[in-house]
């Protein structure tokens, strides 16, 4: 089993070939050992993890861990179990959120357990709806004003939109955003350049954001339509680094006001039908 008790241990152990000792300044001995194994690599962010004897490292778009004698890194994430533990319905088996995946664990976390939690008599999937609970909460922590929103008049429903402005199917849903709006849609936008960082498309996304007016700018970029390609602080890496948690393939990718993922393009009235259902239940 690949993922263990503690998602921490999801990743690979790097060993150096020998230590380096930073008993003072852990920060050196990991920059020392994060330029043989990634020249020009350049931590924006060295500090203590919440695991004694680790260092949360922040490089690029990129956070993992570091013993501080720089000689072991670790991928994946943290996860405080006692934190982010509740009681489920089978007495002794506890759920634990871990970003927007979801574990079961024993109550002596000697077991842990990866997959759905079914209601048989209910015929009903417990974990996809605790799922839809934590893809919203991951969605929250990012914040409506790192997003690019489209409004209707009164709003019925609401979806996120994970976008890539080059994709052919994300340009064909909001050449059609009038209709999505008028059925009362808020359409709420963020960007998943799929050739990734410094790609030509990621660059366009930092340019939209940059822009003085980014709806109008978004739009324009959509069309193919030249645009003056603006650098500032902007919220591009963290939204991809939020689709590739949710398990982006491609785009687009709809996230429902409940969390659920619609994968690829749905028209406005299939998608204003299916919300409908969807708040039915």
């Amino acid at each position: 089993m690949k993922k263990l008790l503690f998602s921490l241990f999801m990743g690979a152990f790097l060993c150096l070939s020998h230590p380096l000792l930073a008993e003072e300044n852990p920060g050196n001995a990991i920059e020392e050992a994060l330029n043989k194994i990634a020249p020009g690599l350049s931590p924006s962010s060295i500090k203590p993890s919440k695991v004694a004897g680790l260092y949360e490292v922040v490089a690029g778009s990129k956070t993992f861990y570091m013993s501080k004698d720089g000689k072991y890194l670790v991928e994946g994430r943290v996860t405080d179990m006692n934190a982010n533990k509740r009681a489920t319905e089978i007495p002794g088996i506890y759920e634990f959120v871990s970003g927007p995946k979801i574990y079961y664990v024993t109550e002596d976390g000697g077991y842990l357990i990866e997959g759905s939690l079914i209601d048989v008599k209910a015929n009903k999937d417990l974990t996809e709806a605790r799922l839809g609970e934590a893809r919203i909460a991951q969605l929250d922590k990012i914040g409506l004003n790192n997003m690019i929103v489209f409004k209707p008049k009164k709003t019925i429903h609401a979806v996120y939109v994970f976008t890539d402005i080059d994709c052919g199917y994300c340009r064909k849903l909001h050449s059609e955003m009038d209709q999505y709006l008028n059925l009362g849609i808020e359409v709420r936008y963020l960007f998943f350049p799929r050739a990734g960082v410094d790609s030509d498309s990621y660059n366009k996304a930092v340019a939209v954001w940059c822009a003085k007016d980014r709806n109008a700018a978004l739009t324009k970029a959509k069309k193919g339509e030249g645009m003056e390609m603006k650098q500032c602080d902007n919220p591009v890496k963290a939204h991809m680094r939020l689709g590739e948690e949710f398990g982006a393939s491609g785009t687009p990718m709809i996230v429902t006001d409940k969390g659920n993922i619609i994968p690829g393009y749905v028209n406005a009235m299939s998608l204003a039908l299916g919300l409908d259902k969807e708040a039915k239940k």
